[in-house]
């Protein structure tokens, strides 16, 4: 046995090892992605398994256990299974490759061609098996490798080595010049490599069978070089599939990142939202309970965003979000993150622990910071902001309570706005009351709890020109409080559109069934009301349905509302104005900034604001604005009413400079429409 082929052997041993585990991942991938193209690798990792398992098994039968028989039979399958490649190699051409119709019918071909050698070839070697060495003919050999070279002698076996070697050149070729269909199965450079050695394995073959004296092949090497070539084919290709599935892991990865990016990044100032905020603070708050310290937010919402988007656009709004938000980031990334959770609204979580005093001192900070206007195209814009603190745990231990005692800070601090306000649970009382009173509005505008009032506006002689209708609600619980605490919840809880189809309803069905023409009225207008641009066809249709002149309606605007929404406001009363309503501007007074616009509305009535009434005389200041204010008027051709009247010198003051209509308790109190009709008979 001192001429036993060790290093064959243990070659042989290991590759037939290293194909099984091939073929057994091969069949996974196929059970997990159970498609032609995973097949297709199944079966070439079938063949390969078949020719080195039973080269293997025939070196087992020869040199360990011989046994003529089934060392022939494994030598035979060992021959008969590279003539699978011919069948299999255009099949896996056809699979993987974009061949061009032309190409196709070659492949075709070249797919029946393979077909007929192999079985004419195949049962050449399973029907004359003498044409290759047998177990005999080794014992009359002394070499051991000479006899498995030998293996590779004979007719049938060069005919299969050279239809090989074409195929291989043809498998090598289209693979160059063609494209994969799927790359990420199909690791094209491997395959080209695995394939390149083997055909230089089969070249070397053949010119060592043409130009050597020993006729067998390789002359006398001391390994198998077709399995060698098989199996590095085979390992090329696992190399290339792990390349392409650590690639395709890098590609997942990037996804994931990005869609991380995208679900938890603000697309427009990149800095994290509102979902990534929800994830960090309860990050935060999850090690409160592990090492107990406390962490502090500073949440803000710019003032009157919203008119400043209406006014100059959102493309504007936009660039001044960018610019405050690249701001915050330059002169407070050292304190804490920054999100933005709205429209407008941002936070700032603070990274250390700090008292309450060095919270403060950071809020005031960032309200200096936006004192610098933005500039825009050459145009500067300022913008303020109201600002709300929280320490936590102290003011919230869940995200829910937090966020709700958040609104409640910034709602505080909205009320002064450029400001900040610390939060308190005082604030949160108050909130639980107007939820409570909220929901005693529904349930009175579900029950119809709610009736108009009327209080005269008199002329100088105190004869009465027409009425201003007062919402009252006549549930009785007194937690609604009046007009002035119930009306501003209704607007903020989203109820004032069923509130003011409601007060037209009832207004106009009193015009129509009682008041008549008696007196004309005035209707208190909302913000919705003044923006909706199909409001006025609507009240125009309204008032013929039931016989109402719209001449007998005045529409009353607060100046603050109409202020904030100006540009909306003025084509809306213009509509109004068109259809024959009058329009009056109420509380006018208490902001001069309308004056530059006042001669461009279509107003008829300045309603002057009681502040006037109640300080003359006696108040030299406020008696000069109040006459400036009626010579003003009077000179834009539109009438005067001031109201809030109490005392007679109040009326004599207003009447000696020439108030056109006057309204007050002096004269008359909100009552319900019967007391009037009846204090008031024709």
């Amino acid at each position: 046995m001192s001429n036993l082929p060790v290093l064959y052997i243990t070659l042989t041993l290991l590759f037939s090892g290293f194909i099984i585990f091939a073929f057994i991942q091969s069949i996974y991938k196929y059970i997990r992605m159970p498609q032609r193209d995973t097949l297709s690798l199944l079966v070439f990792n079938s063949i390969a398994l078949i020719y080195i398992f039973s080269d293997a098994l025939a070196l087992f039968f020869i040199f360990i256990r011989p046994a003529d028989a089934a060392m022939r039979f494994f030598a035979v399958l060992k021959e008969t299974g590279l003539l699978f490649f011919l069948i299999a190699v255009p099949f896996f051409l056809d699979k993987v490759l974009e061949l061009t119709a032309k190409i196709k019918k070659i492949n075709w071909i070249v797919f029946w061609t393979g077909l007929v050698s192999a079985v004419i070839i195949g049962s050449c070697i399973i029907f004359s098996p003498d044409i290759i060495k047998t177990a005999a003919d080794y014992k009359t050999n002394s070499n051991y490798l000479s006899f498995f070279h030998q293996l590779n002698t004979g007719l049938p076996i060069m005919i299969r080595n050279i239809i090989l070697t074409i195929y291989l050149m043809y498998t090598i070729s289209l693979i160059l010049f063609l494209k994969i269909r799927k790359k990420y199965l199909y690791p094209v450079n491997n395959v080209l490599i695995g394939l390149s050695i083997l055909f230089y394995i089969v070249m070397a073959y053949f010119y060592s069978v043409l130009f050597t004296d020993t006729q067998i092949g390789f002359g006398g090497i001391q390994y198998p070089p077709f399995t060698i070539g098989i199996v590095l084919l085979i390992l090329f290709i696992n190399f290339g599939s792990i390349d392409i599935s650590i690639i395709y892991s890098n590609q997942l990865i990037n996804i994931q990142n990005d869609i991380d990016h995208k679900i938890y990044f603000d697309a427009l100032l990149d800095i994290p939202n509102r979902m990534g905020f929800m994830i960090d603070l309860q990050s935060e708050l999850d090690n409160i309970g592990a090492d107990g310290h406390n962490f502090s937010l500073i949440f803000l919402d710019i003032d009157d965003f919203k008119n400043l988007n209406e006014c100059f656009g959102e493309q504007t709004g936009n660039e001044i979000l960018r610019m405050l938000s690249k701001r915050l980031k330059e002169y407070f990334s050292n304190e804490g993150t920054l999100y933005r959770i709205g429209g407008d609204e941002f936070v700032l979580l603070l990274k250390n622990n700090k008292t309450e005093e060095e919270v403060k001192n950071l809020a005031g900070k960032i309200i200096g910071s936006l004192r610098n206007s933005f500039t825009i195209s050459e145009v500067p814009y300022t913008v303020t902001a109201s600002l709300g603190i929280l320490e936590i745990p102290k003011d919230g231990r869940d995200t829910e309570a937090i966020i709700n005692n958040a609104y409640n800070v910034i709602r505080s601090a909205k009320k002064t706005k450029n400001t900040f306000t610390v939060f308190n649970h005082e604030l949160t009382d108050n909130s639980s009351n107007k939820i409570n009173i909220v929901n005693l509005l529904r349930r009175s505008i579900d029950r119809d709890q709610f009736t108009l009032f009327y209080q005269p506006i008199v002329d100088r002689n105190k004869n009465i020109i027409h009425l201003e209708s007062l919402l009252r609600c006549t549930n009785p619980d007194p937690s609604i409080g009046g007009p002035g605490v119930f009306i501003p919840i209704i607007e903020e809880a989203g109820l004032i559109n069923d509130v003011d189809n409601m007060v037209i309803r009832k207004a106009f069905h009193d015009m129509e069934m009682r008041i008549g023409k008696r007196f004309s009225i005035s209707i208190n207008l909302s913000v919705n009301q003044l923006t909706n641009p199909a409001y006025s066809n609507f009240l125009s249709s309204f008032v013929k349905q039931h016989g109402i002149e719209p001449q007998q309606i005045i529409f009353e605007i607060t100046e603050s509302k109409l202020i904030e929404n100006m540009s909306a406001g003025r084509e809306n009363l213009l509509k109004l104005k068109n259809r024959g309503f009058s329009i009056a501007i109420d509380d006018f007074g208490k902001g001069f900034s309308s004056l530059t616009y006042l001669a461009e509305l279509p107003v008829d009535i300045l309603k002057m604001d009681m502040v006037f009434v109640h300080s003359v005389p006696g108040d030299s200041r406020k008696e000069a604005m109040a006459r400036y204010i009626l010579e003003m008027a009077h000179s834009l051709k539109l009438k005067v009413v001031a109201e809030g009247f109490e005392l007679q010198e109040q009326f004599d003051f207003f009447k000696q400079h020439g108030c056109d209509l006057f309204q007050g308790y002096y004269f008359a109190r909100p009552m319900p429409l019967d007391k009037l009709l009846a204090q008031y008979p024709d």
